[in-house]
């Protein structure tokens, strides 16, 4: 008998995120809307796990940070980790936000440039 993935109830995922094959190992198929202030969001953090890719996004108005898991299969995971990463975490580099002139304006202000 086959023996199931821990995480088998959770891979309904895949109807809301979509596999890139590249860095980010993953993009959502919907908006990424601050809860608070209505504001698009933007990727700040991803970590890989055994099943899952852990998606950090922010947003650039209020600061409110929010983590998306969502749960892939082990291969594809693991080809990413290896393949982009090597091995490491993933930070969205800074010069990535400054097309964002609110981003731009706050790493300004913490003397970034």
């Amino acid at each position: 008998m086959k023996k199931l993935n821990p995480f088998q109830k959770k891979l309904k995922h895949h109807k809301k995120w979509r596999a890139t094959n590249n860095i980010y190992g993953h993009e959502p198929k919907f908006d990424i809307i601050c809860a608070y202030c209505g504001d698009d969001m933007v990727l700040r953090h991803s970590v890989i796990h055994t099943f899952e890719n852990v998606m950090s996004y922010k947003c650039p108005s209020c600061s409110w940070f929010i983590r998306f898991r969502i749960f892939w299969g082990e291969e594809y995971l693991k080809g990413i980790l290896n393949k982009f990463r090597h091995g490491e975490d993933f930070f969205v580099p800074v010069e990535d936000f400054m097309e964002n002139e609110i981003i731009k304006q706050r790493l300004i202000d913490l003397g970034y440039w």
